[in-house]
């Protein structure tokens, strides 16, 4: 998911208007050429403000994420990270196993093993990573693919559960509500599995 929000901000900065193309909207672009009378009441200025306000809300959300962004680039390809670059994140993360976290780091990124299987995907080698032979090392990244880029799932599950289990309901087992719950949200069963994989690297 990192990777998409990352993507967005640049397509945000892609969407402004050279010379009034309106190259990446082709209805708009459509739509005023076919009546050029169109293009004067067409305000270039204000849409140029949506695009900006809306890039500002995405820096606004995900500001954790840029602060961070060290780590997740860790996550994703430990084999090409400096490890100086991780120094600060890796003390406000985990402050006193500073310099044993940097030493598994090092011994991580010489082994040929492990770089071989990261083509199979990032989830899939972090759950190669011996916690045995990197014990600072592998509680971090449980850690850090734990972490939920939006409050959105959580929120809608809370939002369908207290759907279902109203007043009404008070009789309603938990087992049930959880049946229900999973019933009335198609992707929380995935969602769920996603969430477990993360947190269980092993």
């Amino acid at each position: 998911m990192l990777r998409a929000v990352r993507a967005f901000q640049n397509k945000i900065t892609a969407l402004w208007i050279p010379h009034r193309e309106l190259i990446h909207f082709p209805k708009l672009r459509a739509t005023t050429t076919s009546d050029p009378s169109l293009q004067q009441h067409f305000s270039y200025s204000r849409f140029v403000e949506v695009l900006e306000e809306l890039k500002g809300e995405f820096e606004s959300r995900f500001s954790n994420v840029t602060e961070h962004k060290e780590i997740f680039n860790f996550m994703e390809n430990p084999f090409h990270v400096d490890v100086s670059s991780l120094t600060p994140t890796i003390t406000q993360l985990c402050p006193g196993i500073g310099a044993a976290l940097e030493s598994e780091i090092i011994e991580l990124q010489t082994n040929a093993i492990l770089q071989v299987e990261l083509r199979a995907g990032v989830g899939h080698f972090w759950s190669l990573v011996s916690e045995a032979d990197f014990p600072t090392l592998k509680p971090l990244a449980q850690k850090v693919m734990s972490f939920f880029m939006s409050t959105y799932t959580c929120e809608s599950t809370f939002l369908t559960m207290n759907t279902i289990k109203r007043k009404q309901r008070n009789r309603l087992t938990h087992t049930h509500l959880e049946c229900l719950t999973v019933c009335q949200t198609p992707n929380r069963t995935r969602t769920t599995k996603e969430s477990r994989s993360k947190v269980y690297l092993r």
